[in-house]
């Protein structure tokens, strides 16, 4: 993961971001002992996941982030 680096640079997208996401996403992950994890399905989009190892995570109620957009 680079930064300013988009994988579709096709010209009919839309200008929605300048490349940084997933790269700010893996360097906040590094410093945690954490790992990005991409899983990409044509046609139906991508979905990056963040795993913790179990010393960085609290007990207590589940939490579960889920973003979504008009990627």
């Amino acid at each position: 993961m680079q930064p300013f680096v988009r994988a579709d640079d096709s010209l009919n997208r839309r200008p929605d971001g300048i490349g940084l996401g997933l790269y700010l996403v893996k360097a906040f992950a590094d410093l945690h002992g954490a790992r990005v994890q991409l899983e990409s399905v044509p046609d139906r989009g991508t979905t990056a996941s963040v795993v913790l190892p179990a010393w960085r995570v609290r007990s207590g109620p589940s939490l579960k982030l889920v973003a979504s957009g008009d990627a």
